[in-house]
């Protein structure tokens, strides 16, 4: 469970228990995410999926299921396109993985931003602030309230956005390595998300034959989904994971025994 942005692996605070009855569980702030400490080597969606493949099997993790919301989804896909057969599933979202770049503001602005000196003198407290006002459904607990705003403290947001900005470059890669994913990828993306819109996840996982996409009705959010891919489509609501945990664990459960009971098929085209 990789965590989104700007939060923390609180984010999926409100769903830990309910997943944790089906599964073995194991939350990673990415470098540069979270109270994870940076690394210049791994700021891009490309260098972080390899990271990811590291981590797992630091875990021990064999053959994980993965939940890789926002920042996580494209550095997820990478990783299953270098490494087939690595992941039993991805669930992922809100990523805007897109070509062309299809995000509203604050994403967009955080994307193409010249200059990221305005963002170190603001400090990340304000986006931080900013982005739980945003929710509607979900009380964010007093110690994941406090974990964000000491996860992106100083200028630790501003450091943050150089991951976002390698977009501009590694999306249409990733566009072209979508065809070798043979991980099956569910796609969860929220109608009423006004920085990652719905019609995003279909484009940017057009290429991937193994994705199915869910689109849910949560509350507006700070700007991403949470968790992905099919097509249908679904999304935990607010900033971080699920205004609805109940109902987003119950599906991402489902999922991920769907797929332990059967390998993993590609879908072929006619």
């Amino acid at each position: 469970m990789l965590s989104p942005w700007p939060e923390s692996v609180l984010a999926y605070e409100p769903m830990w228990a309910r997943l944790a009855d089906h599964a073995h569980l194991a939350a990673i702030d990415l470098p540069g995410f979270g109270r994870s400490e940076s690394r210049d080597d791994v700021m891009t969606p490309r260098a972080m999926g390899e990271f990811i493949v590291r981590a797992a099997d630091a875990f021990a993790l064999e053959k994980p299921h993965v939940i890789a919301p926002d920042v996580g989804t494209a550095a997820a896909l990478f990783a299953a396109a270098a490494h087939p057969g690595r992941f039993r599933s991805l669930v992922v979202g809100s990523g805007g993985t897109a070509v062309p770049i299809q995000l509203g503001d604050p994403l967009r602005e955080w994307v193409f931003a010249p200059d990221l000196e305005p963002y170190r003198r603001l400090g990340g407290r304000p986006i931080v602030e900013r982005a739980l006002q945003t929710l509607e459904r979900y009380p964010v607990s007093h110690a994941a309230r406090e974990d964000y705003f000491a996860s992106y403290d100083g200028d630790r947001f501003a450091e943050s956005m150089r991951y976002a900005q390698a977009y501009r470059t590694e999306l249409e890669i990733l566009r072209d390595t979508l065809p070798r994913i043979d991980t099956p990828v569910q796609i969860i993306t929220g109608r009423r998300d006004r920085v990652v819109p719905p019609s995003t996840p279909s484009s940017s996982t057009s290429g991937c034959r193994t994705a199915n996409c869910i689109c849910s009705t949560p509350a507006t959010s700070h700007g991403r989904t949470r968790p992905t891919s099919t097509h249908r489509s679904s999304r935990p609501g607010g900033i971080g994971m699920p205004e609805r945990p109940k109902v987003e664990a119950a599906r991402e459960s489902h999922f991920f025994n769907r797929r332990a009971k059967k390998p993993p098929q590609r879908n072929r085209r006619k």
